[in-house]
């Protein structure tokens, strides 16, 4: 691809793990607006799962789309602060994206069809000497808010050839259905899967076809068809949806279905259909 700087649009959002208890998330804004006082910030969350770069990763890739041409991402869930672990900035074609070099920005980089990746090192887009415990004051937030305003992410460091991948496991075909599992569980307690509705039409487009019934499986539980909308169950019941997002969910309406029914990452999902008459 034909790279070059995207324009900016002096919007940076905010997704941690911090919490909103503590000043952590505050003083990152601080250290951005005390730099341009005209930049806008939209906080995505604070409640990712702590330390976990798989939820972060996909929290990600759900919610860039939405956002114009030219915002800057600033993610910190960085379990390996003050480590040897990178900072990173990508360039993709139309975001820009600022984080620990720790796979979680891998997935939303792919899925904005690829970028250059750069090792964030100058010292003067540092805040003063950085602390080994809060790379979202002294590294992050100084650097999303140069971006913000215009500079380059040349200037932020050298080009990175080796960024730490971070995939997720594909769902597999086998004779009896398809194999899954939960990438992410939200505040609900709703099971996100691997297994979304445009990769079983595009791979298997007689999955659904009639007369067939689809059952779900997990641990020891059997769910019988999938649900148009969550009060379509029944509130004892665990279900299936589609989400908003195209996935496939386990959801429990009104309840957290992670914690009633045992379900953490990684937890597996089989999905089967079968004829009618079988």
């Amino acid at each position: 691809m034909d790279w070059r700087w995207v324009e900016v649009n002096g919007l940076v959002t905010l997704a941690t793990d911090f919490g909103e208890s503590d000043w952590f998330v505050g003083v990152m804004k601080g250290v951005m607006l005390r730099f341009n006082p005209d930049i806008r910030l939209v906080d995505l969350s604070h409640r990712i799962a702590p330390h976990s770069i798989a939820s972060a990763a996909y929290f990600l890739t759900q919610a860039y789309p939405y956002f114009p041409s030219g915002t800057v991402h600033l993610a910190v869930v960085d379990p390996g602060v003050g480590s040897g672990r990178r900072a990173a900035v990508v360039e993709t074609a139309h975001h820009v994206l600022v984080g620990p070099d720790n796979g979680m920005l891998w997935p939303v980089t792919q899925a904005m069809g690829g970028g250059r990746w750069f090792s964030l090192e100058n010292p003067e887009w540092l805040a003063g000497s950085a602390s080994s415990t809060f790379h979202g004051r002294d590294v992050f937030a100084p650097a999303a808010a140069r971006l913000a305003s215009g500079e380059s992410v040349e200037s932020a460091g050298p080009e990175m050839a080796d960024p730490v991948r971070f995939e997720w496991p594909r769902p597999q075909r086998k004779p009896e259905g398809w194999h899954g599992e939960v990438l992410y569980i939200d505040r609900f307690g709703n099971c996100l899967t691997n297994l979304s509705r445009a990769l079983l039409d595009s791979e298997d487009p007689d999955f659904f076809a009639a007369p067939r019934r689809v059952e779900v499986q997990f641990g020891d539980h059997l769910i019988q068809g999938i649900s148009p909308f969550y009060q379509a169950a029944d509130p004892a019941m665990p279900m299936v949806v589609w989400g908003s997002g195209g996935a496939l969910e386990i959801a429990l309406y009104e309840g957290n279905a992670a914690a009633a029914l045992g379900i953490h990452l990684g937890t597996s999902v089989r999905l089967r259909s079968r004829l009618v008459s079988e």
